[in-house]
């Protein structure tokens, strides 16, 4: 499966990780280990969480209050 990042999303998920680094020592490393371990979630069972709106779907974060959206490509 080949994740793509859409341009805002992306960005967005930049400042709260800068948030993370100015909140705590080390709290940006949880937060984009985090950002990793839904990534590889969803890239190894793309059709593990369920879908909304149609034909878009959430993998969570643990403890971080974030999710990577996404949909399956044809």
């Amino acid at each position: 499966m080949i994740v793509e990042y859409d341009d805002e999303a992306f960005a967005e998920a930049m400042e709260a990780a800068a948030w993370y680094e100015r909140r705590q020592d080390g709290l940006v490393r949880r937060f984009l280990g985090k950002w990793k371990e839904a990534e590889r979630r969803m890239a190894a069972d793309p059709e593990l969480n369920q879908t909304f709106q149609s034909d878009y779907r959430r993998c969570r974060f643990d403890v971080f209050p974030y999710a990577l959206i996404y949909r399956i490509a044809s």
